[in-house]
């Protein structure tokens, strides 16, 4: 455990925090009605609302998993 710990201490100092972006999605193929976007990157998440941003890694002060 505490070296989960201290990996997540390690992403937080070198890529900061984030906050997912939620925008309407307009695609016709998608299954989804919402999108979320990461406020630092600006790239959208497919997988929905996690932890961390999945393109820059930076931690999600909003997550709520």
């Amino acid at each position: 455990n505490s070296i989960v710990n201290d990996l997540s201490e390690k992403i937080d100092m070198t890529t900061g925090t984030a906050k997912w972006i939620v925008k309407p999605d307009v695609s016709e193929k998608s299954h989804c009605s919402e999108r979320y976007y990461c406020s630092k990157c600006g790239k959208w998440n497919s997988y929905g609302k996690t932890n961390y941003c999945m393109n820059c890694g930076a931690k999600m002060e909003n997550a709520e998993i």
